[in-house]
């Protein structure tokens, strides 16, 4: 089964470094559709180019490269992390094992923290993969938010069809020096966030500030939070 990944990127470095370790670390099908004003530095079969004449946030991107995908999987990617030798394999082989006849958001776990995200408890992949099927029904990245929260908003949207979110028995993902471990939220995208899905999952929640109910938290904590 092919993976899809959707990339946006602005940064040539960045994008050509993480294009070779796809390329290099997959050992089966995939594709990576890039969204950039910029022709990407790596040419393959396997690496798609969508002009983006009016850059108007990586969410946007996502969704634009979604509508070039041509696999059975899609992955939302990015280019300040990279991928495990072999870690397609591992994807296919748990995405099946997981799905288990349910609509299924699948996150990459990282090697380095071991923490996942939650918004209202609520689990959240940071790198989310999905049916292209699915994805076709309920949606892929929404535009609509300029930098952040659209992942969060997938995942939502998941368990509002009846879903699951899972995330990765084996970490998948490392982290470069180019991640800065920050809050990525543009003025609007919490309380787009928040109109739609606080009525729905986060009654009696604090939501002032971000970190309220935005909570990156460790395996064990969150195990012992849903007991």
């Amino acid at each position: 089964m092919k993976i899809s990944l959707t990339l946006p990127s602005l940064h040539p470095r960045a994008l050509d470094r993480t294009l070779r370790n796809v390329l290099q670390a997959s050992r089966g099908d995939v594709e990576v559709i890039v969204v950039s004003p910029m022709n990407p530095p790596v040419r393959d079969a396997k690496v798609k180019w969508v002009r983006e004449r009016d850059p108007r946030g990586p969410n946007a991107a996502h969704a634009l490269a979604f509508g070039e995908v041509a696999g059975g999987l899609v992955l939302a990617w990015v280019d300040d992390h990279l991928l495990i030798d072999g870690w397609d394999e591992i994807v296919r082989r748990e995405f099946l094992a997981k799905e288990n006849g349910s609509t299924l958001l699948y996150g990459l776990r990282q090697t380095e923290p071991s923490q996942i995200g939650t918004v209202f408890d609520l689990y959240y992949p940071y790198f989310p993969c999905m049916r292209v099927s699915a994805a076709k029904a309920i949606g892929w990245f929404d535009g609509a938010y300029k930098r952040g929260f659209a992942d969060c908003d997938l995942a939502m949207r998941v368990l509002d069809a009846g879903g699951v979110c899972e995330w990765s028995d084996i970490p998948l993902v490392v982290r470069t020096p180019d991640d800065k471990d920050e809050v990525s939220c543009a003025d609007g995208d919490m309380e787009l966030f928040l109109e739609r899905w606080k009525g729905r999952y986060g009654h009696g929640w604090r939501t002032e500030n971000l970190r309220d109910f935005n909570r990156d938290v460790g395996l064990r904590e969150f195990g012992e939070a849903a007991e």
